[in-house]
């Protein structure tokens, strides 16, 4: 469903310099084998990993 802004606040986001996108959401998960670049699948689970571990090691503190 597309969201619709108030005048008043196109107004206010032009005026401030924000550009009036649609809302996006907080998580956004794509195919790993479709990424532009075939070294991101590795980056991202290097990434996750080294979350899932420091998460771990802040509980087992």
């Amino acid at each position: 469903m597309p969201y619709t802004y108030s005048e008043a606040f196109a107004r206010l986001a032009d005026s401030l310099g924000f550009a009036r996108d649609p809302i996006r959401p907080l998580v956004h998960v794509r195919h790993p084998l479709r990424l532009s670049n075939r070294t991101l699948p590795v980056i991202e689970s290097l990434m996750l990993g080294g979350a899932g571990l420091a998460l771990a090691r802040a509980i087992q503190r």
